[in-house]
């Protein structure tokens, strides 16, 4: 039976069968733009200034798109690397919801915000009932505090705690990941690096368990 480290992996490696088409979009929108540049300053040139304007803000704009395309790809390469190291390097947690984005608690198909507690100490993780007061604890404490940033982490005080070392964490999740298809438990499954500057990622619900295939319309990790 294989581990849910190299399940995980696995799942990453099919991930994204689809081609992605971004590097050559944004190619041809660049060139696109400067030849439409060109045209104007052209126009500009041996005719009328009025004609050629249009043409300007359209070049532009098509460079903009084409530089946007090839800065995406990028960004997602750099994630898809850093959910890796996180897999390869993690290990199993529980994390206890504090608070999530409206749409994470109805179907959806766009990844959204939460704010998750992790603990390293096993015997508070496997405490159910002590981390989800603690969690309720210090959502009542931060509900204006900005819980958007991925792979953000900082350690609770330790006079909150009780003295144990417990991390909140804004994890990102894609509703398709859940077992229900949106959040309806307070405890999820995660991997997560220890540290306070660190990663966490929502494990799948179908690796957790050995022969549940992968489903189809989720294998876009990015």
């Amino acid at each position: 039976m294989t581990s849910l480290t190299e399940r995980f992996t696995a799942y990453l490696d099919d991930a994204k069968p689809i081609t992605d088409n971004r590097p050559t979009r944004g190619i041809v929108g660049i060139v696109a733009g400067i030849l439409t540049l060109g045209v104007a300053v052209v126009l500009a040139y041996y005719w009328r200034r009025l004609v050629a304007a249009p043409f300007l803000p359209l070049g532009l704009w098509l460079i903009g798109w084409g530089v946007w395309q090839l800065v995406s790809v990028r960004r997602d390469q750099r994630l898809a690397a850093t959910v890796r190291r996180i897999v390869e390097r993690g290990q199993r947690v529980n994390a206890y919801v504090v608070r999530a984005h409206d749409s994470l608690y109805r179907p959806g198909s766009h990844v959204q915000p939460c704010q998750v507690l992790i603990s390293f100490q096993p015997e508070v993780s496997g405490d159910k009932d002590y981390m989800l007061h603690l969690a309720q604890r210090w959502a009542e404490q931060t509900r204006d505090r900005d819980w958007k940033v991925r792979y953000r982490r900082h350690q609770l005080p330790l006079t909150l705690t009780d003295g144990s070392e417990v991390y909140c964490c804004d994890l990102f999740l894609h509703p398709g990941m859940l077992s229900s298809g949106y959040l309806t438990s307070m405890v999820l499954p995660c991997v997560a690096e220890y540290g306070e500057q660190a990663g966490i990622e929502l494990i799948p619900y179908w690796l957790l368990f050995p022969y549940v295939e992968s489903p189809l319309s989720q294998r876009q990790w990015v």
